[in-house]
């Protein structure tokens, strides 16, 4: 619980490299407490380019313990074309990471 608030409390500072620090813990740390979140920066059109970005590789790290949370959050920006390319193609190669390690019969 400490250091999710602690995490919390770094992210909220008004600068880029703090906001950037806090994401590339949540990262790091592999939480999935993190996921909701990770998913409001990334969506946050508003949120420099960089610390969304940073935010998709952190998710694209939990893919292993959380593949379907982290899914449903990457296919959505994977089609979006009003997102910057970088940020669509994060998603579509996390995307094809989760259907890669999904079962072939479905």
């Amino acid at each position: 619980d400490k250091i999710i608030k602690l995490v919390e409390k770094l992210h909220k500072r008004d600068d880029e490299d703090s906001q950037r620090l806090a994401v590339k813990v949540m990262a790091n740390l592999r939480y999935e407490e993190f996921i909701p979140r990770l998913e409001t920066i990334v969506k946050d059109n508003k949120k420099p380019e960089q610390v969304r970005i940073d935010a998709l590789d952190s998710l694209r790290q939990m893919l292993e313990k959380s593949p379907e949370k982290v899914e449903k959050i990457f296919l959505p920006l994977s089609l979006d074309r009003k997102q910057p390319d970088v940020v669509r193609m994060i998603a579509i190669s996390a995307v094809a990471l989760t259907s890669r390690h999904s079962s072939p019969v479905e």
